[in-house]
This record gives structure tokens, sequence and C-alpha cells, in this order.
């Protein structure tokens, strides 16, 4: 599965380029794709989706192969914590991600992440 995800990951990074949608995050290619359970709620709600729903369904549909498979990963994780499965709400995909300590206002609970990829050449 990791290498079915890495080859993924690097297809996306050859079609995002240095596109980082939040600037403020020191990283080449940021991207956050949103757990199509946050729209599909607000649809059944309103019966339609709001301009930032059909975003978000938009980017999940562009990147159908990418959301699959770490959808995959994730759900490893649900023996060891059951409730994370049903209660996470985004995906954030990165290239060349610096992390710093911080007090993220934005996503407050709980979180995993994953990384792949060579890590002993030049960033490229």
């Amino acid at each position: 599965m990791a290498e079915a995800l890495l080859e993924e990951l690097q297809k996306w990074r050859k079609q995002q380029g240095n596109i980082n949608t939040r600037p403020s995050i020191n990283a080449t290619s940021y991207l956050i794709l949103r757990a199509p359970t946050e729209w599909e709620t607000e649809q059944k709600k309103q019966g339609l989706l709001s301009r930032r729903a059909a975003k978000a369904l938009s980017k999940i549909e562009k990147h159908k192969s990418l959301w699959d498979l770490a959808y995959k990963a994730i759900e490893l994780v649900k023996p060891h914590d059951p409730e994370f499965l049903e209660s996470f709400s985004a995906l954030a995909v990165t290239y060349n991600f610096t992390g710093s300590p911080h007090i993220d206002k934005q996503n407050t609970g709980p979180f995993y992440g994953l990384s792949l990829g060579n890590f002993d050449g030049p960033v490229n």
C-alpha cells in the first residue's frame, strides 16, 4: 500500500507543481482534501451544496485515486483508534513540508501523519 500511495503522491506532485494553498505553512506544495462526510452532511441538511462544499467535492473528484489510497491507509488506524476514522474531517497532502512547533487554530482534533519518499537525497 505504501508503494501505491507514494506513486500516487508523485503523480500529484507533478500535477500540483509549487502550489501551496496555505501560504502560512512551510511547504513547497500543500493541498487540503475535506472528507466527503463533511459536505454530504451539509447537502442532506440544506438540499444543495454551498460553494465551499462544491469546491471540496471537486477536489475529491480531481484527486480520487489519491483520496482512495490515503483513506485505505487511514483505515489501518481503526483497530488502534476506532473513533478516529469516524471523526476525521480533512487530509493534508504536502510536499517538502517543514513542521515547526505551533498551535493550530483551524484543526483542533487529533490527527495522524505519514511521510513517504526518499529522505536521504536533496529535495527536488
